[in-house]
């Protein structure tokens, strides 16, 4: 048999080796851990684990559990990439950007600027050369204002044409 900690990547090997020293101590364990596949792949677990000792509470091996819920995490990441995320450009959403502007209002993170505009004509161009045409200029005016960002800056669509900078 290998030591599980063979099977991690460097940065994750120092931490499990202190995590694993606890669940010998605690004699139990209920944590996630993330492995890496014979191809190179990250493989996230769960791993539920008891200490097995003798009658004079000497070691003698341990039994653990592991679930594989590496499609469960990468499911959650993209649901909670979803709601942060406008679909059509990529950029932020108005809940994002509203919860920005509340974090930085509570830490009384101030000055603060915040810039709100919008695509003039968009209904026009919708009516005339359809849908199509106008998600082509949202999608264009939201790279051309994510170009324009400072280190720091925070860009959302938040309305049907509209767009705020933080």
């Amino acid at each position: 048999g290998r030591w599980v900690g063979d099977l991690m990547n460097e940065a994750d090997r120092q931490g499990f080796r202190n995590r694993f020293q606890t669940f010998l101590t605690s004699g139990t364990s209920d944590s996630v851990v993330t492995l890496l596949h014979k191809e190179g792949r990250p493989v996230t677990f769960s791993v539920k684990g008891r200490v097995i000792r003798d009658d004079r509470g000497r070691f003698l091996h341990t039994y653990c559990a592991l679930h594989n819920i590496t499609k469960f995490q990468t499911d959650a990441e993209a649901l909670r990439y979803k709601t942060r995320h406008d679909p059509l450009t990529g950029l932020y959403n108005r809940e994002h950007f509203d919860a920005a502007v509340g974090t930085h209002l509570v830490a009384e993170d101030f000055p603060l600027t915040v810039i709100i505009g919008d695509i003039d004509g968009l209904k026009q161009t919708n009516d005339t050369f359809g849908r199509q045409q106008g998600d082509r200029q949202i999608r264009t005016a939201g790279r051309i204002l994510a170009g324009c960002l400072r280190e720091g800056e925070i860009l959302a669509r938040t309305g049907g044409d509209a767009f705020s900078i933080l």
